[in-house]
């Protein structure tokens, strides 16, 4: 039952897409129904695992009422995600990766905040880890702090563009009733986007929002694996950021705000052409990236552009970026040229 409809505290739906998570989908749900807030629905939407992950959800759904375990064919994480917001039934979703974990207390204190804040979307501070322990927050992005309340959407958005904020689904949670007005209207998640699907989802989500509730703790753990970073060539994920930074690009923008997102794009392509790799379409790929930031770098002044990211677009242009990439890494100094 919603909260809003028996005067009870709201019901969140957590909905966590899982894909051969074996190995810390128990963790994960554990941290989630354990919280000492019970008015919740978790949703595990099996992507066709092929390991024992829709065993572990079937479990989980005889141990727990509250737990629900949804088996689908492999079509990715978007696709698990329209299958929980068809299904969820809470006042609020939350999306949260079958390999993370949500802090203690964490329910208990968004519930309270948006019990006193009217809102259509909550944003949480998150924590990066790895199996050595926590890692720094510039791992992840630069966290911005704020003090705890509401703030405009457009004070997100800038965050957003400087890098100040994650675009990550799983540290936002949604008003349910608006979420599913936006995927009426707009569509629901893009089910073939693979990379950067959560900021083009986010900046256009962003425009039917007038408030969000800030929450300054840290409530979400990020687990960082290997299969998490951008380590391995994949065209045909490259192929697809591409497609979310076009429709970022679609998304009108306060003009204050044009030189941020100028930067945040160009941040984006970069990502995408050292994701590329060097096969045939992985250099077609490359190619559109060169051609995109020609026309990005024609929509503001490259004076505004601070002095390293102009120096990075030379390179790309000149299609020596990926070479200078190589050398860096070798060297052991490809962190500090990838902040800067």
């Amino acid at each position: 039952m919603t909260g809003k409809e028996h005067g009870m505290p709201p019901l969140i739906s957590v909905v966590i897409p899982a894909y051969n998570a074996e190995r810390y989908l128990d963790e994960c749900v554990r941290s989630i129904v354990e919280q000492d807030y019970s008015n919740l629905q978790v949703l595990l939407v099996d992507d066709g695992s092929s390991d024992s992950t829709p065993e572990l959800c079937d479990e989980w759904s005889c141990r727990d009422k509250r737990v629900s375990s949804i088996h689908t064919a492999n079509r990715g994480p978007s696709a698990a995600r329209n299958r929980g917001l068809i299904e969820a039934s809470g006042d609020w979703i939350w999306f949260v990766d079958a390999d993370d974990y949500v802090a203690p207390g964490a329910l208990e204190k968004i519930a309270e905040r948006i019990s006193a804040c009217r809102c259509e979307l909550v944003a949480i501070g998150i924590k990066s880890f790895n199996e050595e322990g926590e890692l720094p927050v510039s791992d992840l992005y630069a966290e911005a702090t704020l003090p705890e309340g509401v703030i405009k959407f457009s004070e997100l958005e800038s965050l957003l563009y400087q890098g100040r904020r994650g675009h990550y689904l799983y540290s936002y949670l949604f008003k349910a009733d608006c979420l599913r007005a936006f995927a009426a209207a707009s569509g629901p998640f893009d089910e073939d986007m693979w990379l950067f699907e959560d900021a083009a989802f986010l900046h256009q989500y962003l425009g039917n929002v007038s408030d969000v509730c800030w929450i300054d703790d840290r409530l979400y753990w990020y687990r960082q694996t290997e299969g998490s970073l951008l380590h391995r060539a994949d065209a045909k994920k490259a192929a697809s950021g591409l497609k979310a930074v076009e429709q970022i690009r679609e998304i009108e923008v306060n003009p204050d705000l044009r030189g941020l997102r100028q930067q945040m794009v160009i941040r984006f392509l970069l990502s995408i052409d050292t994701l590329a790799g060097d096969s045939v379409e992985g250099i077609g790929v490359r190619r559109h990236v060169r051609e995109l930031l020609a026309d990005v770098l024609v929509e503001e002044p490259r004076g505004n552009l601070p002095l390293a990211l102009r120096a990075k677009c030379l390179l790309v242009r000149m299609g020596i970026y990926q070479t200078l990439r190589k050398l860096l890494i070798k060297a052991g100094a490809i962190r500090a040229w990838d902040e800067a």
